[in-house]
């Protein structure tokens, strides 16, 4: 089994709505969604979707650049996760927008 995620679909997974929301209506969303997580997937929430091992073995292998991360999903509540390509070096992905990360900005 690979490490790379499916990232065809929606942005927001089965979190897509097309009605307009209050920020209210937002809040009641979230605080029942966050009451539906178990602690571990809580948890799972604060760092990366990919096993440390086989995530390592991608980037070494040329996976680093070669597609979006994801940190965050909970498939079984819709919730598809923060994508993330970006590193010590800034975004460097073919297509991508790059820009220096911010502590390289800085340091110049």
């Amino acid at each position: 089994m690979g490490t790379k995620a499916n990232f065809h679909g929606p942005a927001f997974g089965g979190l897509e709505i097309t009605e307009k929301l209050s920020d209210k209506q937002i809040d009641e969303w979230a605080q029942e969604l966050f009451e539906q997580l178990t602690l571990d997937e809580k948890i799972k929430m604060m760092s990366g979707d990919v096993p440390f091992w086989p995530g390592m073995a991608d980037m070494l292998g040329g996976g680093y650049a070669d597609h979006p991360w994801v940190a965050g999903a909970v498939p079984r509540l819709g919730i598809p996760g923060v994508r993330f390509a970006d590193g010590p070096r800034g975004v460097i992905m073919d297509g991508g927008t790059t820009f220096p990360v911010s502590m390289g900005r800085g340091a110049t």
